[in-house]
């Protein structure tokens, strides 16, 4: 789920939503006591968030695949060996995914187009989210800044599913699940460039 390309030249988009988990991912296995986890999320939230300084515009470097692999490797380990407090452990399934919900809706958003189209889903295209919101008008920055308000917003869902109750929590995954849903929707239906000439 995290094979995110690095595709702006402006701001590094999958760079700070990375941050943004590693830091849920980080405060979540404190809350939990797995200090060994914490460590390592809180070096990758640094190395994530340091690596942004070098890609703003003009960008000097830029993460590419091999890049956002290792990080989704990383990020994926690391929700592996998390072991959040919940209420339940139904609800504790819940906090990796909202953690990693933007990731998810990208790689959703991008794979189904090229699966109806008879495309390999590993070929690399222009559905992603970020493709999608530029070509609604949305400037690389302000496309950027979308997707980290978003993943912001599931971040912190994840981070409250270790504070509630099980209603409180079972409130929060449906409200979670539902907006998510919403989002995901509204995505899907945007044009991206190549949609409009038939391609995808």
């Amino acid at each position: 789920t995290r094979y995110w390309r690095d595709w702006s030249s402006d701001v590094c988009s999958s760079d700070l939503v990375a941050a943004i988990s590693s830091f849920a991912i980080m405060v979540s296995a404190l809350i939990g006591g797995q200090f060994i986890v914490a460590g390592i999320a809180s070096l990758m939230f640094g190395s994530t968030l340091g690596f942004l300084v070098w890609n703003v515009h003009p960008a000097r470097i830029y993460l590419g695949d091999a890049g956002a692999l290792f990080i989704g490797c990383i990020l994926s380990i690391l929700l592996i060996r998390l072991r959040p407090v919940t209420a339940s452990v139904q609800i504790s399934w819940f906090v990796a995914l909202f953690i990693m919900a933007i990731p998810i809706m990208d790689t959703s958003v991008a794979v189904l187009p090229r699966i109806q189209s008879k495309v390999s889903p590993f070929q690399g295209g222009t559905e992603h989210l970020s493709h999608r919101l530029i070509n609604k008008g949305f400037s690389r920055r302000h496309a950027a800044l979308s997707l980290w308000i978003l993943s912001s917003f599931f971040s912190l869902i994840a981070v409250c599913l270790q504070y509630a109750n099980f209603r409180q929590g079972t409130f929060l995954i449906i409200f979670g699940t539902v907006i998510w849903a919403g989002f995901s929707k509204f995505f899907y239906g945007l044009q991206y460039p190549g949609k409009e000439k038939g391609i995808g």
